[in-house]
C-alpha cells in the first residue's frame, strides 16, 4: 500500500460472490475501475478494499449493496454522492416467522408492492436474508424507507399506495416549481 491509502474489509454472503465476480472476474475489473480502488475476496465473504480513502468510502457502500441482492449496475448509483444505501435489518425487530411475513409483505404477491414502491419513490429495493435494503436519491430515498416502514409497522397495503401517492404529488410539484422558480 502506497502513503495515504488504506484497506477496508466489508463482509458479504458468500453466495453473492459470484455475481462480485462476474463471468471471468469481468464485474470485479469493472467495480476496480470504477471505484477506483483495488478488491480482494476470499472464500468467507471477506472483501478487502485497497485505494484512497475517500475511493474506499464510496466503494464500501457499492459491495455492501451487492452483498444484500442488488445487481452490480444498480449498486454502482453509490458512487454518485446523490445516491444512499439503506439497510434495515430485520433480526433486530423480531423472530423468524415474522421477519418471513413482513418479507412477504414488502415483496408483496408476484413482487408487485416492491414494484410499487421502488416506481413512486424513484427507488431500487433488495429483499435479502434478513435484510430489506433501499438505493434511492437523498431526495426521494426517506420516501422509500417510510413505505417499508409502514408495512413493517402493520399498515395496510393500500395505506402505503396511498401514502407514496400522495408524496409522488409533492415531488411533481416540487419539480414543476423548482423548473418554473
Amino acid at each position: 500500500m502506497g502513503v495515504g491509502e488504506q484497506m477496508e474489509i466489508i463482509r458479504i454472503p458468500s453466495e453473492r460472490l459470484a455475481v462480485l465476480f462476474g463471468k471471468a472476474g469481468d464485474t470485479q475489473k469493472l467495480l476496480e475501475g470504477a471505484c477506483k480502488v483495488l478488491l480482494s475476496v476470499d472464500e468467507d465473504g471477506a472483501v478487502q478494499i485497497e485505494g484512497e480513502p475517500v475511493d474506499e468510502y464510496f466503494s464500501k457502500d457499492v459491495i455492501r449493496a451487492i452483498g444484500r441482492g442488488f445487481e452490480p449496475n444498480i449498486a454502482l448509483l453509490l458512487l454518485n454522492e446523490e445516491y444512499a444505501l439503506r439497510i434495515v435489518n430485520l433480526r433486530e425487530m423480531g423472530n423468524e416467522n415474522w421477519m418471513l411475513r413482513q418479507k412477504g409483505r414488502v415483496i408483496g404477491e408476484k413482487g408487485r408492492t416492491r414494484k410499487i414502491i421502488e416506481e413512486m419513490s424513484e427507488s431500487h429495493i433488495s429483499v435479502y436474508g434478513y435484510t430489506i435494503s433501499v438505493i434511492a436519491n437523498l431526495g426521494t430515498i426517506d420516501i422509500a424507507m417510510e413505505a417499508v416502514s409502514m408495512l413493517l409497522q402493520g399498515h395496510t397495503h393500500p395505506a402505503v399506495y396511498a401514502y407514496l401517492e400522495k408524496q409522488k404529488r409533492e415531488m411533481k410539484k416540487k419539480r414543476v416549481l423548482d423548473f418554473v422558480g
